[in-house]
């Protein structure tokens, strides 16, 4: 979803069809928070996610931490060809800048911009998908075959499952029961998926 500009002669205003393609992001795309906002700080704060994409990023979490003296909101952003500090900074400028103009967050807060690091979490199919053959941990909110907690190789998805093979076993787990994915990083020669 991108961030649609008012065209010559459109009643609707920048602002309004800007915050009208919260409403269309896909489930991949859902951020995380992990302290909930306030419920009237939340929607603002989602439009920082068509903006990521708009100017070439995933955005692939946001933390907010409130606090009476000096709150946090950090976004975690990805590119296919990986994160470098003029990333961190143009995505902050244009981020700060909706920031300044929606003013969501009440009082006095930091805006950090990183990228996700080398054990990412994994957010939805189209992760799921670019992450194929990866070694992931992932934790679901129930047992399967008698367990939550797997680590292993992703081998992709099949229908609504994701295909991992742990310890010798593939597994398939429901994409609704995983609670928690992340990408293990993996040092030295990587084998070949199949």
């Amino acid at each position: 979803v991108v961030a649609a500009r008012p065209r010559p002669g459109d009643s609707m205003t920048e602002r309004e069809r800007f915050m009208s393609t919260i409403g269309g992001r896909t489930p991949d795309r859902v951020p995380v928070f992990d302290l909930e906002p306030a419920e009237d700080t939340v929607e603002p704060l989602l439009a920082v996610d068509p903006l990521t994409i708009e100017v070439g990023y995933e955005l692939v979490e946001i933390e907010y931490n409130p606090s009476t003296r000096h709150g946090l909101l950090r976004l975690y952003i990805d590119h296919e060809d990986g994160i470098q500090l003029d990333d961190c900074t143009n995505v902050s400028n244009q981020v700060s800048a909706l920031l300044d103009v929606e003013d969501p967050i009440p009082g006095q807060y930091n805006l950090e911009v990183s990228s996700p690091g080398l054990d990412r979490p994994l957010r939805g199919r189209g992760d799921y998908e670019r992450f194929s053959g990866e070694i992931v941990k992932i934790r679901t909110g129930m047992a399967i075959n008698g367990r939550r907690n797997f680590k292993g190789r992703l081998r992709g998805i099949e229908g609504d499952s994701i295909n991992i093979e742990c310890d010798g076993q593939q597994f398939l787990l429901p994409l609704a029961s995983i609670e928690k994915a992340r990408l293990v990083p993996e040092f030295g020669t990587k084998p070949q998926t199949s």
